[in-house]
C-alpha cells in the first residue's frame, strides 16, 4: 500500500481509506448495491437482529461477485475517462505538428 500512495502522491493513505472509498463508490448511485451486501463484502458482521443472523446463513456470493464486477467495471470506465480526458488535453495543449 505504501508503494502505491508514493507512486500516487498520496500522503498518510492506508488500506482502510481504500476499503472505506470502496465501499461508499459500491453503495453510491455509481452501483447502487444494497448495505447488506456491502456489509458482506467487507466481512463485518450482518445487519439485523442476533436471531436473524443465526437463522440466515446464506452466503451472499451470487451477490457479492456481481457487486464486485460492478465495481470493476465502473473502475475501468474512470480510468478509460480518465485517460481520454488526459490524451484530449495533450492533443489541445501540445497539437501536433507535421
Amino acid at each position: 500500500m505504501s508503494r502505491v500512495c508514493e507512486k500516487l502522491k498520496i500522503v498518510n493513505g492506508t488500506a482502510y481509506d481504500l476499503r472505506r472509498t470502496g465501499a461508499s463508490m459500491i453503495a453510491s448511485e455509481r452501483c447502487g448495491v444494497r448495505g447488506e451486501v456491502i456489509v458482506r463484502i467487507l466481512n463485518h458482521t450482518p445487519l439485523g437482529s442476533p436471531v436473524a443472523q443465526i437463522y440466515n446463513r446464506y452466503d451472499y456470493a451470487a451477490e457479492k461477485r456481481t457487486a464486485l464486477e460492478l465495481w470493476a467495471d465502473t473502475i475501468i470506465k474512470m480510468v478509460a475517462l480518465s485517460e481520454h480526458e488526459v490524451k484530449r488535453t495533450a492533443r489541445c495543449c501540445h497539437p501536433v505538428l507535421p
